[in-house]
């Protein structure tokens, strides 16, 4: 997505307006057997190992700490974008 900002208040010598693009990615990932994704309204794991689970809103504020054993799991949570750190890896999800 292009975006480009044009100053509106405020005094200037003269309007500066820069284009920039960002890209950000929302996806399934699969690390050493472990395995995070969002299906039907759930966070779905894949563990291969007993790990701690923490779930963050992208906002930042904790949703839930998990302590979970090694296996699958499901884990129903509001619609929205939720970072899920196991260990130290970290996979954005979105729950719809």
């Amino acid at each position: 997505r292009n975006l480009s900002f044009t100053p509106t208040t405020g005094y200037a010598l003269r309007n500066v307006t820069v284009p920039f693009t960002f890209t950000y990615t929302v996806g399934n990932e699969t690390i050493d057997g472990l395995r995070v994704y969002a299906a039907g309204g759930a966070l779905r794991l894949t563990l291969p190992k007993a790990e701690t689970v923490h779930i963050y809103h992208v906002e930042g504020s904790l949703v839930k700490t998990l302590t979970l054993s090694a296996g699958d799991h499901v884990q129903p949570l509001p619609s929205g974008v939720y970072l899920v750190r196991v260990g130290e890896r970290v996979t954005k999800i979105l729950v719809k």
